[in-house]
């Protein structure tokens, strides 16, 4: 199961990804073989054997950052693997089944009738207490105001 949702492209965007790309890299090696030529033909050749000698320093750090990067990437790949065999055990994207409305209820700390009702509307706005609970629960437009007890009440009698 992949997690990405890939739609097919039409050959020609494709044809001119891959082509923009390719003259992309070329431009970058070109500009890139370009300027270290343009620097060995600056630098006369006794020059040439000292910096040799720093060059060679260079690529051995340039060659400490690859080892560390390879390293990293390795630890990576063993993480992510770690990661797939370690899920295979648990059913994360299976559905839950169907709710009840006593587990529902339970679940909001709610009425049984309250979760009934709110069945049966398409907007509501849920009031909470500070603590997390359901407090109020209004049905717009009509000026219903449900209290977590299930209670009925109009939009004035709130003390709104």
């Amino acid at each position: 199961m992949t997690l990405l949702i890939r739609t097919q492209q039409h050959w020609l965007p494709r044809c001119v990804d891959v082509l923009l790309t390719v003259i992309a890299w070329i431009g970058f090696v070109g500009l890139v073989y370009a300027g270290i030529r343009e620097m060995a033909d600056a630098v006369p050749l006794e020059q040439r054997l000292i910096e040799s000698e720093i060059l060679m320093s260079t690529l051995e750090t340039l060659l400490v950052y690859l080892l560390g990067g390879v390293l990293i990437a390795a630890l990576l790949l063993f993480w992510a693997k770690y990661n797939q065999l370690r899920a295979r055990r648990y059913t994360r994207r299976q559905c839950p089944g169907r709710l009840c409305v006593d587990g529902l209820s339970g679940s909001f700390r709610v009425a049984p009738e309250v979760i009934e009702t709110l069945h049966g509307g398409q907007v509501w706005i849920l009031h909470h207490h500070e603590h997390g609970d359901l407090s109020a629960i209004e049905m717009p437009g009509k000026g219903i105001v449900l209290t977590a007890d299930a209670q009925q009440q109009t939009a004035g009698d709130t003390g709104r």
